[in-house]
């Protein structure tokens, strides 16, 4: 029976350095693994930061590019003609306003200013499609001499084809 006893003690024993071997391997495994996994999440917390500095410049770029690109199109209606020329008096109570932008716009409204004295008013042929060259003609009576009154028109309009880009503009006679 001692015998019995010391054989299950040896192999109580191996089983146990075996186990502890076994153990101490997956504990340098898994620090090793560990030293891995730390070293990827810092390139990736780099990678990151680094991603975001990339955006922030690029958004940065694209406001720039947006004000050059703004300014340019400003640039561009300031060097324009205007779509409209002066109001032109046709007779007595006639008169017309050519359209001088070189395209053709559709009229929606012509309608007196207040503030001058227009007695009547009306607009001919309006909503319209007015092509270069051609005139928005309204009829008018005033009250007096036009040229110091203060008299004026307003014109609401929109390149043809374009009604989401609405524009007013005012004519004095």
């Amino acid at each position: 029976m001692d015998q019995a006893v010391l054989i299950v003690s040896i192999g109580s024993f191996l089983a146990t350095a075996v186990a502890a071997a076994v153990a101490w391997w997956q504990a340098i495994a898994s620090g090793r693994l560990r030293s891995e996994a730390e070293a990827a999440s810092a390139r990736a917390s780099t990678a990151r930061d680094e991603a975001v500095r990339a955006q922030q410049g690029a958004a940065i770029s694209l406001a720039e590019a947006n004000l050059i690109a703004q300014e340019a199109l400003d640039a561009q209606r300031l060097s324009q003609r205007p779509p409209w020329g002066n109001v032109e008096r046709i007779d007595d109570s006639r008169y017309r306003i050519p359209n001088t932008s070189g395209r053709t716009l559709a009229v929606t409204e012509v309608n007196a200013d207040t503030g001058g004295n227009i007695h009547v008013f009306e607009a001919v042929g309006v909503p319209a499609s007015i092509r270069h060259g051609d005139s928005v003609v309204f009829f008018a009576l005033t009250g007096g001499p036009t040229v110091t009154t203060g008299n004026a028109v307003t014109i609401e309009w929109h390149p043809e084809g374009e009604p989401e880009v609405s524009t007013i503009d005012t004519r004095r006679f």
